[in-house]
């Protein structure tokens, strides 16, 4: 008999393997993509018919004999997620339809509760104008016995925070631009009414933390599934020539952040794309922090600096500067001397009036590249939420060092 972690393994690895979406194998099967979900993750079994059509679609998913009515035994969860397939119907309609709670009904679907009340199931076959097999009610607590009452009353509150997760994920999948904190939260505690809110909100709040392969954060309290994360526009490419050019000034200026303008205690040469994104990564990026013998200790510091040897670029530079003032809390732009003195007489002004600081330097000597201060930075605090999405790209070189 195929397992049930076969199943959701082979579904998954097949359909990465032909590339598909989760979206793309729903609409060719015929069901919702939330379902797919629950059969890539094991939450649910895929009824004997719609392997065959999934095993169409993706090839043979694994050498195990298929599940079906040859040795198959059928159990609650699987009749229960095959009714809902059958019926179009959600847990939400389910429970409201049957009386029967969110939670109960969740870990019928997980094999979580073993033995129900037989009240629980009729409840459900009322609702679903479906029977249960006779094979499987012996599996059911006919006689209503308290031990079994309490396994599932355990069920409903032995474990909430994986009952919140469940239900946060079911609600995220339906909705791939994501939904925010505040939303998240309210909806399921609709859908889990007897669980406490405060439960409910830290277990969402930690979302991100708790299934970091499934779940992040693209902005401050919007979370959203990893699979529908949007594909960020690439960092413009600078020509290879320019990029030589440039790279050759990176230390140089990370030196002079250091020992002349003491803006930093450390300072590295980043550029490339590092951070991947298109709001660019700083070609040189520092930290200032105290040193253990001073006698007022401040927080520590992030210094940004965008570079730029193409006169032609300044504007595009100055954006990128103020850009990194996100988790920067003093951001750099530095340019060459040889720029016409009005583009450099607005960047000035531009640089005094958005607190960034602006260097002059001598592009064709990067041995002695004479940088000479205009306009030092104003410190600004930068959002921690993008400093800590940044400055994790680059903690072992910047911060454990």
């Amino acid at each position: 008999m195929r397992s049930r972690a076969g199943i959701a393994d082979g579904i998954r690895s097949k359909r990465i393997q032909k590339g598909m979406t989760q979206a793309q194998l729903a609409k060719k099967v015929g069901v919702g993509p939330a379902l797919v979900g629950h059969w890539e993750t094991g939450r649910a079994i895929p009824p004997a018919e719609r392997v065959a059509e999934i095993e169409r679609i993706l090839g043979k998913i694994s050498p195990d004999a298929a599940s079906g009515p040859r040795g198959f035994k059928p159990v609650l969860g699987e009749w229960l997620s095959r009714s809902l397939e059958r019926n179009n119907m959600t847990v939400a309609q389910l429970a409201e339809r049957s009386g029967v709670s969110h939670a109960t009904i969740y870990n019928l679907l997980n094999e979580r509760l073993k033995k129900p009340r037989a009240s629980t199931i009729e409840k459900i076959e009322k609702a679903l104008s479906e029977q249960l097999p006779n094979g499987s009610k012996k599996e059911t607590n006919e006689n209503g016995n308290p031990s079994a009452d309490r396994g599932e009353a355990r069920g409903r509150s032995g474990t909430a925070r994986g009952r919140i997760i469940q239900v946060a994920l079911d609600l995220l999948k339906r909705e791939p631009p994501g939904i925010r904190f505040s939303d998240l939260a309210q909806r399921i505690q609709n859908l889990l009414p007897k669980e406490p809110a405060n439960t409910i909100r830290s277990t969402t709040g930690t979302l991100a933390t708790l299934r970091p392969a499934e779940v992040y954060r693209p902005a401050r309290g919007l979370f959203r599934l990893v699979e529908f994360r949007e594909a960020e526009p690439a960092e413009r490419q600078v020509p290879v020539a320019e990029k030589r050019t440039e790279e050759r000034f990176y230390r140089p200026f990370a030196d002079y952040l250091i020992n002349d303008l003491e803006d930093c205690t450390r300072a590295i040469p980043l550029g490339g794309s590092r951070f991947a994104d298109k709001w660019g990564t700083p070609d040189v990026i520092g930290k200032r922090a105290s040193f253990p013998g001073d006698i007022v200790q401040f927080d520590p510091e992030i210094v940004s600096a965008e570079i730029k040897t193409d006169t032609a670029m300044l504007i595009a530079a100055f954006g990128q500067a103020c850009s990194y003032k996100l988790f920067s809390h003093r951001s750099y732009l530095v340019i060459p001397k040889s720029a016409r003195k009005e583009d450099i007489d607005r960047l000035l002004a531009l640089c005094m009036i958005f607190g960034i600081g602006l260097v002059l330097f001598d592009s064709d000597n990067a041995e002695s590249p004479h940088f000479d201060i205009q306009v030092r930075a104003a410190r600004h605090e930068p959002d921690r939420f993008y400093v800590n999405q940044y400055m994790k790209k680059i903690e072992a070189e910047l911060w454990q060092s």
